[in-house]
């Protein structure tokens, strides 16, 4: 049991103040353009998650509600960003989540450890060179993690968020 399709994302650009725990101007230019871009990539998702807003940061919810809203779909909120393991293990066990297209927008720090958390392999996390990243750099805000679930196990590609051509 497990989703057929996982794409997981940062939230966008946060502004100079570290205080503020809202979308910078660009991040919010940059969630409008999600709200577009993510039906043109990945349609017809079935569910939608961001890391639940706190007194540091609302940034994952700004960042994917302008989606929710497009799509007319709910966006969860209700996990905290220390609680991927928590995510990950209910949208591998749950009956729910089975065969499902997801959109998850988290925080940089913990996006590597949901992805592992998820069944990606430390191998493709952790390698090095790194197939991708194991630490999120924190000034990437432009790049998609796509988790595709198969009897083989979890493959991870990574992809900058840009229109199709």
């Amino acid at each position: 049991m497990a989703p057929q399709r996982i794409v997981i994302l940062r939230h966008a650009e946060k502004p100079a103040d570290a205080n503020d725990p809202n979308l910078s101007p660009a991040g919010q230019a940059r969630a409008q353009m999600l709200a577009t871009l993510i039906p043109q990539l990945f349609p017809n998702p079935n569910f939608l998650f961001a890391a639940a807003p706190s007194t540091e940061s609302n940034r994952p919810v700004e960042t994917l509600q302008p989606t929710a809203t497009a799509l007319n779909m709910t966006l969860n909120a209700s996990y905290a960003d220390g609680d991927y393991a928590r995510l990950a293990g209910d949208l591998l066990s749950q009956p729910a989540y089975d065969g499902t297209l997801i959109i998850i927008c988290w925080h940089h720090g913990h996006i590597p450890k949901l992805a592992k958390a998820l069944g990606v392999a430390s191998s493709v996390v952790d390698s090095t060179p790194p197939v991708v990243n194991k630490k999120w750099d924190s000034t990437v805000f432009d790049r998609f993690w796509i988790l595709d679930f198969s009897q083989a196990g979890v493959s991870l590609t990574s992809i900058l968020q840009e229109p199709p051509q």
